[in-house]
């Protein structure tokens, strides 16, 4: 008898993301210099069909105002510049709290940048934002 050899070769779709911010060194967004919201997470191409955001939203002053984390997907066609935004659902809570946007990549472009922000959601006033972080990739 003959032994055979078989491989089994596997091919890793796509996946990248680069990471903003960290649990010991989020973005922080301040009011009156007090902090009101803290977040970070990862930015990037999923399975070169989505520009996914996968954030950690965490409220300092636990049970007030709700804490956000804002993400505008850009993308760079021939034309120019194109982008839309999305929020995380408001958080109240003092804990760690994970949540995900996400858009599909669009076809008429080769490069996506990742803008993003937390904030705090002020009912009756602007709402208190960190300082933006910009996340860049081709696909």
């Amino acid at each position: 008898m003959t032994a055979m050899a078989v491989a089994v070769v596997g091919y890793a779709t796509p996946a990248f993301a680069i990471q903003w911010g960290s649990q010991s060194s989020p973005y922080i967004a301040y009011d009156n210099k007090v902090a009101q919201a803290k977040g970070w997470g990862d930015y990037g191409n999923y399975n070169n069909q989505y520009a996914r955001d996968n954030s950690y939203q965490y409220d300092p002053k636990a049970g007030g105002e709700g804490v956000y984390v804002h993400v505008e997907f850009g993308f760079f066609p021939s034309t120019g510049y194109t982008g839309s935004y999305k929020e995380t659902a408001r958080t109240t809570t003092s804990s760690w709290v994970f949540k995900q946007l996400q858009v599909n990549l669009s076809s008429s472009s080769e490069k996506a940048r990742g803008t993003l922000t937390v904030c705090e959601d002020n009912s009756f006033s602007w709402d208190p934002c960190s300082a933006a972080g910009y996340v860049t990739f081709s696909y």
